[in-house]
């Protein structure tokens, strides 16, 4: 089977830098591992003891908030010092029953080193990557400590005539381990973000949910160079737990799309077809949508009326 995803046509050979931005794009390297946690557990069977080392790091704080004589019940929340790790809430569901969870940053995974051999007269090539796992947040540190910090991984490419491709085989399957992500630190089980859930009001950070969300408003809308549609008009709307960005071009039908996430107050994603190996950011800046490196080219845009 071969990836539907796809760089520059024309080499036979295929390059070191083109290899890098086909990976990054497929994979979305640098990528952000998650790690979730209880937000309610208690101390039957086995003791809290990760949950103390977390809030002995000023990271959480654990309320009692009861138990038997057989053993305590707490609960977990978020300080101000543990939101620079903080992500959202969310939960999971075991068996019927909703369990709610705390997600943090776990580590992040990006390529750091890459070597190319490739077969001109086949067609074929076949990339050595070395993976480093960076930004090791102190919450995977405690429960669930990384066995090694970077590993090596192959993939091999074919060239067709719109470009060179992933062979998705056993190969690209193991590139990146299968991850849950967010992961459970203890069971890998399915977390769904609290977007999808009707109630949001899971703990205090929920507010924090909020005022993101509010903030990402302001990006909802059309926006071209002069506030008009008789050019490049860029929509961008709300998908999901992220959002959707669309260009359309009036004279020649062009048409880009692309999924992007809100951090920080600015929209980070990739359109499928670029090739620079960066994010595009998108943020705003008074009355203007400023984006930064589309297809290597930046863009200030007016709201269109």
């Amino acid at each position: 089977m071969i990836s539907t995803f796809l760089c520059s046509c024309g080499s036979k050979e295929l390059k070191k830098e083109e290899a890098n931005a086909i990976i990054s794009q497929h994979w979305q390297l640098p990528f952000q591992v998650k790690i979730a946690l209880d937000q309610k557990y208690d101390n039957y069977g086995w003791p809290p003891e990760k949950y103390r080392r977390l809030a002995n790091q000023g990271i959480i704080t654990l309320t009692k908030t009861g138990g038997s004589i057989f053993y305590d019940k707490y609960e977990a929340s978020v300080t101000e010092n543990g939101r620079k790790y903080w992500i959202n809430d969310g939960y999971m569901k075991v068996n019927g029953e909703t369990i709610l969870q705390i997600i943090f940053e776990g580590y992040k995974v990006a390529i750091k080193e890459l070597s190319i051999s490739s077969n001109a007269k086949e067609n074929k090539a076949e990339a050595e990557i070395l993976l480093v796992y960076s930004d090791i947040s102190p919450i995977q540190e405690i429960f669930s400590p990384l066995k090694e910090t970077q590993v090596k991984r192959t993939l091999y490419f074919k060239l067709f005539d719109d470009g060179w491709k992933i062979v998705e085989d056993e190969n690209s399957k193991k590139f990146i381990n299968p991850i849950m992500n967010p992961l459970h630190w203890i069971d890998n089980g399915q977390i769904i973000f609290n977007e999808t859930q009707e109630d949001k009001s899971i703990s205090t950070n929920s507010e924090k949910s909020k005022e993101n969300s509010q903030e990402g408003d302001s990006f909802i809308g059309k926006w071209s160079e002069d506030g008009t549609t008789n050019t490049e008009v860029f929509t961008i709307s709300k998908s999901g737990s992220g959002y959707y960005i669309e260009s359309n071009v009036l004279f020649d039908g062009a048409k880009t799309e692309w999924k992007a996430k809100l951090a920080n107050g600015v929209l980070v994603g990739r359109p499928p077809d670029d090739m620079t190996g960066k994010n595009t950011t998108v943020k705003v800046d008074g009355a203007k949508l400023e984006i930064i490196n589309l297809f290597g080219n930046n863009k200030s845009l007016k709201k269109v009326r």
